[in-house]
């Protein structure tokens, strides 16, 4: 009996370690810009399912909890609910992709979107 329990505690490690080589890795290169923050939103691989929406917002260069906490407001999701129980029509939304756009003019982009309704602002990133 302790032998399976002993086996099924091994494997529950293993695969919690390769979920978490896996997302440093995705970590790594959301930094880099090699991947973008967005897709893992919409796409969630099956090892960013259990990650809290904070995390996956932290991994963004330039970004720290005050930022982070404010998109997760603007965007009306707790900081830490987990992906996986963003709704999908939430985590596929323009409306709140687009408060993840990061670049020149980041913070003007985030206080555009509280009142962005058909919009005429030239570089919205829902347009």
């Amino acid at each position: 009996m302790t032998d399976q329990l002993d086996l099924q505690r091994l494997g529950a490690l293993a695969r919690a370690n390769e979920v978490r080589f896996a997302r440093a890795a995705d970590k790594r290169a959301i930094r880099r810009g090699e991947l973008d923050p967005c897709k893992v939103l919409v796409e969630l691989p099956e090892h960013w399912e259990s990650a809290r929406v904070v995390d996956l917002l932290l991994a963004i260069d330039r970004v720290g909890r005050t930022k982070a906490g404010r998109w997760c407001s603007l965007a009306s999701v707790s900081p830490a609910s987990r992906l996986v129980d963003v709704s999908a029509p939430l985590r596929t939304s323009s409306d709140h992709l687009g408060f993840m756009s990061l670049g020149a003019g980041a913070s003007t982009r985030v206080r555009h979107l509280r009142g962005c309704a058909p919009c005429t602002y030239r570089n919205c990133p829902r347009a």
